[in-house]
């Protein structure tokens, strides 16, 4: 299946902190490691069920060993005698499978960064969880400037995904977003989170702040419920930049949010 191409824009909702606005200040973005999420589903795979191997599983894992390094054939003769997979060879194959499915979770969950974004900016409940209940604010950025090109769809589902740990074994560690154990991982999410639509972005380092270009923020839309203060001090620090200015307001007539462009006009405090 063609990957998925992100939409035009991306948006990242975001309470009003020190250091969300430190963030903003400097144009980094925070790539979390999966373990840290605060969904335990997130990313959190459970470890493959061992019954559900098939004798083509089997057989498909000792044709990989055996056209494998001429060590692994030696090792063959003396288990598989008759040359098909025997009970010790199956028992092997378990263990390897399970050591090896655990090794590249603890890499996916331990050993890389995530950054998460929506494609919807007037979404009521996301402004409720992550924008600090409407007091906060909501990042937009351009998909055609990096690494924001590199975004992939978040896949939702009712039951967790099935993955085949003879893949993991045949197949080379990678970080392909298109290969199972790495959707199954890190971009697969109960569907009960489908409202968010959500993008991923992948760093080899987590728990770590890494620079975009200023460029690449292309709006920043205020909350409904946001302080005066908070608004002028967030317009400061964008002030000269070619960030689009956006008023997020409660729809009169109905459960919903509108946005309207708008300018930075400074306020007098006493």
């Amino acid at each position: 299946m063609p990957r998925k191409l992100p939409p035009t824009h991306l948006y990242q909702y975001q309470p009003f902190t020190v250091q969300t606005l430190s963030n903003l200040t400097s144009a980094q973005l925070w790539f979390n490691a999966p373990i840290r999420f605060n969904d335990p589903f997130d990313c959190a795979l459970p470890i493959f069920d061992p019954a559900r191997l098939t004798d083509a599983d089997f057989l498909k894992a000792f044709n990989h060993y055996k056209n494998a390094q001429p060590t692994s054939q030696y090792v063959l003769d003396a288990m598989c005698p008759d040359g098909m997979p025997s009970q010790a060879f199956r028992d092997l194959i378990v263990r390897s499978a399970t050591d090896g499915f655990g090794e590249r979770r603890k890499i996916l969950l331990e050993q890389r960064g995530v950054a998460c974004f929506s494609a919807k900016p007037l979404d009521i409940t996301m402004w409720s969880h992550y924008a600090d209940g409407h007091r906060g604010f909501c990042l937009e950025f351009d998909t055609s400037i990096k690494p924001f090109t590199d975004a992939y769809c978040v896949r939702y589902a009712d039951a967790f995904p099935y993955i085949n740990p003879v893949d993991i074994i045949v197949e080379p560690t990678s970080d392909d977003p298109e290969n199972d154990l790495f959707v199954a991982s890190v971009l697969t999410k109960g569907a009960c989170f489908q409202y968010e639509d959500e993008w991923r972005i992948m760093h080899k380092e987590p728990n770590k702040l890494f620079r975009y270009e200023r460029r690449a923020l292309t709006g920043i839309y205020f909350g409904a419920q946001i302080p005066p203060t908070h608004r002028e001090i967030l317009c400061l620090v964008l002030r000269g930049t070619p960030t689009q200015l956006y008023s997020v307001e409660q729809d009169k007539k109905g459960f919903a949010l509108t946005a309207t462009k708008g300018t930075y006009t400074p306020n007098d405090y006493p």
